[in-house]
């Protein structure tokens, strides 16, 4: 078992999304679903995933194995999610919309990849954000510093390997 690559991002994701996607599916517009606080939204070719905020940075880390992974703990306020999708042995990630974090081949190949999906912090970091435009106001020094505080505490985790066909 062998992780292949680890990419570590920091990001605003803009209206709270980010996709990892084929360079030919179709970027831009919000994911169609429930959104609202739903993890993981997928279609054949992408997967999305939501923060419950979109004004405050995120940690991601996209990691490709040969092999599934060994399993992590998970964390106090952790979710997971899985789905497979179908891969030309390319990948992008990007928050949606124009703004790309990163693209590149998988060392897979071409095929069908299982995606898994860990969140951290999601629903304390959207708690926090509330409470201080709630209490401070959008324009005051109180909710900057607090913003400080709350960048990087949401954090993704995503894992991808390539499922062997079958037949």
């Amino acid at each position: 078992m062998v992780r292949l690559r680890r990419i570590p991002l920091t990001v605003v994701p803009e209206h709270g999304l980010l996709r990892l996607r084929g360079p030919l599916a179709p970027g831009g517009g919000v994911v169609n679903g429930s959104g609202g606080d739903v993890l993981l939204e997928c279609g054949a070719d992408h997967v999305s995933m939501r923060t419950l905020q979109g004004r405050i940075e995120v940690g991601v880390v996209v990691e490709e194995w040969d092999v599934p992974p060994p399993d992590s703990s998970p964390g106090e306020e952790s979710e997971d999610a899985t789905a497979d999708v179908l891969l030309p042995g390319h990948a992008v990630l990007d928050t949606g919309f124009a703004r790309r974090l990163w693209a590149g081949p998988l060392l897979g190949g071409a095929g069908t990849y299982r995606i898994h999906v860990r969140a951290d912090g999601r629903h304390s970091v959207a708690a926090g954000y509330d409470r201080l435009l709630r209490d401070a106001g959008e324009h005051s020094e109180a909710l900057r510093r607090a913003h400080e505080h709350l960048r990087g505490r949401e954090r993704f985790l995503i894992r991808i390997w390539r499922i062997p066909s079958t037949g």
